[in-house]
């Protein structure tokens, strides 16, 4: 009986061992960038700054303009969007545990041709 019980735990602790290490230990910042007519904007570049330790952190838009930059750790950031021919676009945000959090920017400005 004593052999069984230890096995059973044994057991448990395999199963769960996984899932505990696996848990969601950061957040996700997505957005769309956008110019002021609405029209999304290809290839800006995303830079996000972890504030207590100065990480950072770029992404570039894709063609639709969204942006999806994962496993940050918590804490407050600054979100930068830039593109060439439009200014620069400056967000504060915090980030809690284990959060999708929306950032949609727009950059005033036109395009240089």
């Amino acid at each position: 009986m004593r052999s069984s019980a230890r096995r059973f735990i044994y057991a448990l602790l395999v199963v769960l061992t996984p899932a505990a290490s696996t848990a969601q230990t950061t957040s996700t910042l997505l957005g769309v960038v956008r110019d002021a007519s609405g029209g999304v904007l290809p290839g800006a570049s995303i830079t996000v700054k972890h504030l207590a330790t100065n990480a950072v952190r770029t992404v570039v838009t894709e063609g639709d303009g969204n942006f999806l930059i994962p496993f940050l750790a918590v804490g407050e950031y600054e979100v930068t969007g830039e593109l060439s021919g439009f200014q620069t676009a400056v967000r504060r945000i915090s980030l809690a545990l284990d959060r999708r959090v929306r950032v949609d920017l727009v950059l005033q400005g036109t395009p240089q041709r």
